[in-house]
C-alpha cells in the first residue's frame, strides 16, 4: 500500500514546524560545533523548496539556524511550482516540503559529522529528513482535509479523498486504544515507556497499548534512526520480540531500559530475566525477518507524519504527549471516560511532565 501523508488543520501544522524546528536545535545546538566556513572544494549552497500553496511552510528558523551552523552559507529559494523547483523535488525523490537542499560542498564542512544523521544523500547532494525540520507538506496530495474543498482537483473533498485516509480527521475512532511512538535509545522515549508499567497496572484489559518506532526505510535494507545504528538495530531486536511475546515484551523493554544506550550488551541477559528465547530473537534479529518487522512497526508512524518521540495516539485519532503516568492516563481518559482505571491516583513527574526528541 503507498504511503500516505497526513493531512493537517493549519493551527496543527504551525505547531508541527515548531515542533521541528526545536528538534532541529536540540539535534544541532545541544552538540559542540566549530563556527567557521570550511569548504575548499567549492562554496557552500542550499536551496530551499517550497511551495506557495503551504501558508504554513515557515523556513524563517530554520534557515537561520543553518546560517549559524554554517557561516558564510549562500542560501537560495525556489518555488515547487517552478520547472527547477519541481525537477528538483522529483530527481531527489522528496516527498515532504519545505525541502532544504544542501550542494556536495557541505562534505567539507567542520560541523557535516555533527549533522550527518539529520541528513539524507542523493547523487551530489544532501537534504534534510523531514523528522528533523517538521516538513510536512505533500504538494501532490490533498493539502486540507476538514475544510470543504477539493484541494488537488481530483474531484473528491476532504475525508472522501483517498490522500486523506491517513489524516487524525478521517480516521476511524477505535476506543481504548493506546499507541506510543518512540526511538528506542531517545530518553523522553524510554521515560514514557516506563511510565507505561503504571498505566497498563492500572487500566489492565480495559486498554489496547500498541508500541511503534519512529525510524526511516532507506530501502535498500537498511534503516536510519536519530541515534544512529545502534537505535535500528535494538529496534529490531524489540520488533522481533514484540512479535513472539506480544503479551510480556514489555518486561523486556523495562529491563533494557535500565541501561538503554548499552543494549547490545545487556539484552541477552534482559531477554532470559523475563524468560524469553534468546536464540529465536537472535535468528529473528539477523534474518530478513526482523527488517520487515520494523517495516511494519514503522508504517504508521510514517503515514501520521511522527518525528517526535515519544508521540501518544489515543483511540486511533487523538495526538497528544507526556512523559508520566498522570498525564497518560488523563489524555487517554480524556477520550475513554467512565473506565476504572481513570479514577485511580497515579504518579505524577516532579520535573514536569514535557520533552521529545
Amino acid at each position: 500500500m503507498a504511503k500516505k501523508t497526513i493531512k493537517m488543520k493549519k493551527s496543527t501544522a504551525k505547531l508541527v514546524v515548531l515542533l521541528g524546528v526545536a528538534l532541529v536545535i536540540g539535534f544541532f545546538l545541544g552538540r559542540q560545533y566549530s563556527a567557521g566556513f570550511t569548504a575548499t572544494g567549492g562554496h557552500l549552497e542550499m536551496t530551499v523548496i517550497t511551495s506557495k500553496s503551504c501558508d504554513t511552510c515557515d523556513t524563517t528558523r530554520t534557515i537561520e539556524i543553518t546560517k549559524r551552523l554554517f557561516n558564510g552559507i549562500k542560501v537560495k529559494e525556489l518555488g515547487y511550482e517552478t520547472p527547477q523547483g519541481k525537477k528538483l523535488v522529483e530527481d531527489l525523490g522528496i516527498k515532504l516540503l519545505p525541502a532544504y537542499v544542501f550542494n556536495k560542498a557541505v562534505e567539507e564542512e567542520d560541523n557535516f559529522t555533527n549533522i550527518r544523521n539529520a541528513l539524507k544523500k542523493k547523487g551530489n547532494y544532501y537534504y534534510i529528513i523531514p523528522q528533523a525540520v517538521g516538513s510536512f507538506y505533500d504538494p501532490t496530495k490533498e493539502s486540507e482535509c476538514a475544510d470543504g474543498k477539493d484541494d488537488d482537483g481530483d474531484s473528491l473533498i476532504d475525508c472522501d479523498d483517498p490522500d486523506c485516509s491517513a489524516s487524525l480527521e478521517c480516521r476511524e475512532e477505535v476506543p481504548k486504544k493506546l499507541d506510543l511512538f518512540v526511538m528506542s535509545m531517545c530518553p523522553f522515549g524510554t521515560m514514557a515507556e516506563n511510565a507505561m508499567k503504571e498505566v497498563l497496572d492500572a487500566f489492565g484489559s480495559d486498554m489496547k497499548f500498541e508500541l511503534h518506532f519512529i525510524a526511516d526505510d532507506n530501502g535498500d535494507g537498511t534503516f536510519r534512526s536519530l541515534h544512529g545504528q545502534k537505535e535500528v538495530d535494538e529496534d529490531i531486536r524489540q520488533s522481533c520480540i514484540i512479535k513472539y511475546y506480544p503479551e510480556t515484551y514489555m518486561n523486556y523493554i523495562w529491563c533494557v531500559n535500565k541501561d538503554y544506550t548499552n543494549a547490545a550488551n545487556i539484552w541477552e541477559d534482559c531477554a532470559k530475566n523475563v524468560s524469553m528465547d534468546v536464540n529465536k530473537i537472535k535468528s529473528c534479529f539477523e534474518g530478513d525477518e526482523g527488517k520487515e518487522l520494523l517495516r511494519e512497526r514503522i508504517n504508521l508512524t510514517n503515514e501520521l507524519g511522527i518525528g517526535a518521540s515519544p508521540t501518544w495516539l489515543a483511540n486511533n485519532r487523538f495526538k497528544f504527549s507526556g512523559l508520566d503516568p498522570t498525564t497518560i492516563q488523563k489524555n487517554f481518559c480524556q477520550h475513554n471516560q467512565g473506565l476504572s482505571g481513570c479514577d485511580k491516583k497515579l504518579s505524577q513527574s516532579r520535573g514536569g511532565s514535557g520533552g521529545q526528541c
